[in-house]
């Protein structure tokens, strides 16, 4: 597992851009964490490295988005308001997963039990964590 510091929103940003010049395409990406921690910023910086010219918000209260680059779709879900027995077969995610070329990030994965189930067993987990000063995070990234 691979740790960095993020001193500012900016920072957090940049992590999501560094690791957007190494995807390929087939990946899930899974972002755990508190309110706040970083999840949106980091993929503000992951899309905007890819050349989407939409604005990256976070899905929390339509669940899921669809952003456009000119290399594959990144499909954006936030689970955060669902609950652990929630059908996630209404809300993009099994068609999501069938598509051959596309990337898929999760916030607030572990808000549905049965997730890691439909999963494929290979997902990048990314953990957001507090410092103890305002905008210091550490991002830890797991393969």
């Amino acid at each position: 597992m691979k740790a960095y510091l993020s001193n500012s929103a900016g920072d957090t940003r940049a992590q999501g851009a560094s690791m957007a010049k190494n995807l390929v395409g087939k990946e899930i990406i899974l972002l755990h964490g508190n309110l706040g921690a970083g999840k949106t910023e980091f993929m503000k910086g992951l899309v905007n490295f890819l050349n989407s010219r939409q604005k990256v918000t976070s899905p929390t209260f339509v669940l899921h988005k669809i952003y456009s680059t000119k290399k594959f779709p990144i499909h954006h879900f936030d689970f955060y308001r669902l609950g652990k027995k929630v059908n996630i077969e209404n809300i993009g995610l099994q068609e999501a997963l069938t598509e051959k070329k596309r990337v898929i990030a999760i916030e607030w994965p572990e808000k549905i039990l049965s997730l890691k189930k439909i999963l494929p067993k290979k997902t990048i987990d990314i953990f957001f964590e507090h410092g103890k000063e305002e905008n210091l995070r550490t991002i830890k990234i797991a393969r």
